[in-house]
């Protein structure tokens, strides 16, 4: 009724039903299928402790190689930093000398500008001295303190003693006024507006603004705003150039002004403008910043405030007659923004006007008393 099955691998041995038995169309050893299994999860096991084994043997030998890679580059980086820190001081202990050198020639030079300014000064004491290197030599400027005129020579005349023939002028015409003298104004140079004139015993002096970023810069003196020596360091100083080629602006700023040879500027695009042209730039700009800001001045100080200005003249008219003359004209308040000096003129002559009225005594008369100087 049964039937003993023996495992010729193992031994194992199983009694089946014969008529269960005969059914069965594979019959397997129970316990080599457990042996297989068992030896499987165990190669499988093992198989997985030596991967585990090798990336942990991995890991550690490129840690182990990272830390050799790290310390060599440390050692590189320390050795290019020693390097760098030698280079420095080097450079350094040249700069300082050169410093030094530079320091021992500028004192030298300026005693030697001192000296000659001093030497032209005792000769010529009714003038205000101002001297700069010029080429090989010294360019001196003799500004009169009588009536503000100026006169220029350079070295090869420093033993002349000068006289002031603009003085003569002063004598026939006391509102006569030198190029010193003149009031400036709310006239912009390389975009700093003169805002208060003034003189010391040092000079011609003045108080400057920046028009871009209103920084003030009081006791200049006014041969060197006046010469274009004086500049904003901020970063909106310079002249902003638009690139007629490539439409790219640019902004040229003063140091590069200085430092720049008679190439002059190089667009990205390769459009160059020369340092001439640049310079001319500066000056036209200059001259219309100076008329916005002297007919803005003008039109604040003028009641109405209702002004426009003359073709090709350099005149600002009050558009409201101030009043009506005996001789049937109308006359208006007008400005002259080349003189800065305030008007009072008919149609006839605004229509021809050629600066000549700047210096008519009988405008004098109509200017505004000064309270403090009226004796009664």
């Amino acid at each position: 009724t049964h039937v003993v099955l023996k495992c010729n691998r193992c031994g194992y041995i199983k009694i089946y039903d014969i008529k269960a038995a005969a059914t069965l169309s594979k019959i397997g050893c129970g316990r080599c299928t457990k042996i297989y299994k068992e030896a499987e999860e165990r190669e499988i096991s093992l198989r997985k402790e030596i991967r585990d084994r090798k990336i942990k043997a991995k890991t550690k030998l490129d840690q182990a190689e990272q830390r050799r890679v790290e310390a060599a580059e440390r050692k590189a980086q320390e050795k290019v930093e020693r390097e760098i820190e030698r280079e420095q001081k080097k450079k350094a202990d040249k700069n300082f000398k050169e410093q030094q050198k530079r320091q021992k020639t500028a004192d030298k030079e300026s005693a030697k500008l001192t000296a000659y300014k001093e030497s032209i000064q005792e000769k010529n004491p009714g003038y205000f001295v101002k001297v700069r290197r010029e080429g090989d030599g010294f360019l001196t400027t003799l500004i009169c303190k009588n009536c503000g005129s100026a006169i220029t020579f350079t070295n090869t005349n420093k033993n002349k003693v000068y006289k002031c023939d603009k003085c003569k002028k002063k004598e026939l015409n006391p509102f006569y006024k030198g190029v010193y003298q003149r009031d400036y104004t709310n006239t912009v140079f390389n975009d700093m507006r003169i805002i208060r004139q003034y003189i010391t015993d040092d000079g011609y002096k003045c108080d400057v603004e920046c028009r871009q970023c209103r920084k003030q810069f009081l006791g200049e003196d006014l041969h060197d705003v006046l010469n274009r020596h004086i500049f904003c360091d901020c970063d909106r100083a310079g002249l902003f150039w638009v690139c007629p080629d490539c439409y790219k602006g640019n902004l040229i700023t003063p140091e590069q002004l200085i430092t720049m040879g008679k190439e002059g500027f190089t667009c990205d695009c390769g459009n160059k403008l020369s340092k001439t042209d640049i310079e001319n730039e500066i000056v036209i700009s200059d001259a219309g910043n100076s008329m916005r800001d002297k007919s803005k001045a003008v039109g604040e100080l003028f009641k109405s405030g209702d002004t426009e200005i003359k073709n090709n003249s350099q005149l600002i008219k009050e558009r409201t007659p101030l009043y009506a003359g005996t001789d049937g004209e109308y006359y208006y308040r007008c400005h002259c923004m080349e003189h800065n000096i305030s008007l009072i003129l008919n149609n006839t002559e605004i229509e021809n006007y050629d600066h000549t009225q700047c210096f008519d005594t009988r405008q004098k008369l109509l200017s505004k008393p000064d309270a403090d100087k009226i004796k009664l």
